[in-house]
């Protein structure tokens, strides 16, 4: 078994515990079976999974789908392929949808999100207006040109990027060559959305002829999952969408449509004026209700259809006058039969929450899907064998069940890597961010230990807060004028592009006396970003980050009551906070090599409650400290001033 696993390892040997974490996949795949395995990082598992998975693959002609949540992470497995082919005969690609990929300007400049991207080119090929498309299937030179660049990539391994860049070259559409590509090689990776999303996976697997009974599916930083699946299903419409699609039937003389429209909006209000928090639970069935009694009519599967089709009108006409196919009408219509099609499923709540929650301003109707395994099932049940790995999975038999998968499936923890010493992990007592204790003082003791922490570590730091509120806090507390080292702050409802930069800027000041992120668990700064060694030399995750309890919080551990009795408030509610906060604190954690510091700083992560529910690399290493930032402190500059190397 090791010498067929071996055949495919990219590396001359094996890091601790990677042969045993690459045994355990090559046995599950084999075998037919799911498998949930926890590895930190620094383990290598990518390279692990690939070499065992590819040996069965390629005995049964299956493929492998390996997913992943960020672009970044697929061209990852791509990296990792392109070593593994200088030793043995594989193939692979990353692949990336129609809006990332896609060469032709007009679609560029007016789509704003996958759908509208896969509309507005499905609408020029047919119309023969994409030169790109056309060149793949009617010029003859660029034709023959096309034909011999597919040779040439479907017997290498390639990423996304790659394949954009010699479609440039050659005016070809790189989507059109990336889709030709995908049965003819071993490796796919791509955003696990694609396999998740049931309209996404019903286009992909269109092109992708194996299906996924012929496919082995690998699912990294699986801890985001369950969130995921349960995010795919959900929707949600804003009193200002239905507005716009108010005005949308006006301006195209759709009477009718606008009078509903118009109807639903004022329905909506009433809601919002009656609902006293941010968030409430709605009978759907009394929503369903009163807008039968303002339109008049018991039909209303039949009015929702009817939006829909005006809406779609409204698309093909816009896409003939070469504007943007958006359609705020189709929108509302879709979500009024999904309303309708979840009002007797225990599986959704119905929720009426504001967007502007400062301000009760643009009320909006939610359906917030409970269970994954609403989504996952039919994926996981089809698939040949599964790989779900992640950094923070424990209890292992917990994501299980939440996924749905069988009980026969194989699930192991595996040690971390490190070497004895390379990683300090603490919770100091003291501090907490419970509600109740949110104090001035509180605040401003967490801010003096923030500091200690902070300035006793060479180079960046990350600072992780449990909330927004939390962090502002911090910042009321004067932590910047607590510390030396510039300080960048995470914003609440901050752009991608804004965040990217901020993170740029902070990563700039490694080597050069060090910054502080101050960002939020959870958030885009503590999962996917990574900042290897000098980067982030330790991670302070201030607060155990438990949601705020709305209405959608107690739907979900309620749920998860009935659906595991006595474990609600643990899969609901604890679970993906200790998640959050794990994630958070391997941040600055990402390689065999970091030599990195983390910091708890609230009481309750000294609790046997909490501690027994972080990751094992955290578990077996973590010490409680007392109340003293001086002993922190002088603890902090004895670690790093014994692993000075990083």
């Amino acid at each position: 078994m090791l010498e067929e696993v071996a055949r495919y390892f990219p590396y001359g040997s094996f890091r601790p515990f990677q042969d045993r974490f690459a045994l355990k996949v090559y046995g599950a795949a084999a075998a037919g079976k799911d498998a949930v395995l926890e590895g930190v990082n620094g383990l290598g598992k990518t390279a692990a999974i690939l070499a065992a998975l590819l040996p069965t693959a390629k005995k049964k002609k299956l493929s492998i789908i390996y997913t992943s949540r960020t672009h970044r992470q697929c061209d990852r497995v791509v990296e990792e392929l392109e070593k593994i082919a200088e030793k043995a005969p594989v193939t692979g690609l990353s692949f990336r949808g129609r809006r990332e990929m896609c060469a032709n300007k007009f679609v560029l400049r007016n789509s704003e999100d996958t759908r509208t991207a896969m509309e507005l080119c499905s609408h020029l090929v047919k119309a023969r207006r994409c030169y790109f498309y056309e060149s793949m299937v009617g010029n003859t030179t660029a034709l023959r040109s096309g034909q011999r660049l597919l040779r040439g990539l479907s017997s290498g391994v390639c990423t996304s990027t790659s394949i954009k860049e010699r479609c440039r070259e050659l005016d070809l559409c790189p989507y059109e060559v990336a889709k030709r590509l995908l049965s003819n090689v071993d490796v796919v990776a791509l955003s696990y959305y694609y396999v998740i999303d049931k309209d996404v996976r019903a286009s992909f697997f269109r092109h992708y002829q194996k299906g996924l009974r012929r496919s082995i599916l690998v699912f990294d930083e699986s801890h985001n999952l369950p969130e995921a699946c349960k995010e795919v299903a959900s929707e949600s419409l804003t009193l200002n969408s239905v507005m716009l699609a108010e005005i949308e039937a006006h301006q195209r003389k759709q009477r009718k449509p606008q009078t509903i429209c118009a109807r639903i909006a004022e329905v909506l209000q009433e809601i919002a004026q009656h609902t006293s928090e941010e968030e409430a639970l709605v009978k759907p069935k009394e929503f369903v209700s009163m807008l039968k009694k303002r339109i008049g009519t018991q039909e209303l599967a039949t009015v929702a259809q009817r939006l829909a089709d005006a809406g779609e009108k409204n698309v093909v006409e816009r896409l003939a006058e070469g504007k943007s196919p958006r359609s705020n009408l189709r929108r509302v219509g879709a979500f009024l039969k999904s309303w309708l099609e979840t009002s007797n499923k225990g599986t959704f709540a119905h929720v009426m929450s504001f967007r502007d929650r400062e301000n009760r301003k643009n009320p909006a109707l939610e359906i917030i899907s409970l269970d994954p395994r609403e989504t996952a099932r039919e994926v996981l049940s089809s698939a040949y064998a599964t790989v779900s790995t992640s950094g923070t999975l424990e209890p292992l038999d917990s994501f299980r069940e939440i996924m749905g998968l069988p009980e026969d499936a194989v699930t192991e923890s595996f040690p971390a890597p490190y070497a004895p010493g390379q990683i300090l992990c603490v919770a100091v007592s003291g501090t907490t961010t419970k509600l109740g204790a949110r104090t001035p003082e509180m605040y401003e003791k967490t801010a003096r230990r923030v500091a200690a922490a902070a300035m006793s570590a060479p180079e960046n730091v990350g600072v992780f807060a449990a909330s927004y509120d939390v962090l502002e806090g911090l910042r009321e507390a004067g932590l910047e004028d607590l510390v030396s080292k510039p300080v960048f702050w995470e914003r609440s409802g901050s752009t991608s592009g804004e965040n990217d930069e901020l993170v740029y800027q902070f990563k700039q000041q490694a080597g050069k006396g060090g910054g502080i992120l101050a960002a939020v668990a959870g958030g885009r700064s503590s999962e996917g970003a990574d900042f290897p060694g000098k980067e982030m030399t330790a991670s302070i995750v201030v607060g155990v980050p438990y949601p705020r309890p709305t209405a959608t919080v107690r739907a979900e551990v309620e749920y998860m009551e009935r659906a595991y009795p006595g474990r609600g408030k643990l899969y609901g509610y604890t679970l993906p906070a200790i998640r959050k906060a794990s994630q958070s604190a391997g941040r600055a954690v990402r390689s065999i090599t970091d030599r990195s510091a983390v910091v708890f700083l609230d009481s309750r992560f000294a609790s046997q409650y909490c501690r027994r529910y972080l990751p094992r690399w955290i578990r077996d290493n973590l010490a409680v400290m007392p109340d003293d930032d001086a002993l922190l402190a002088r603890r902090m500059r004895s670690f790093f001033a014994t692993n000075s190397d990083k």
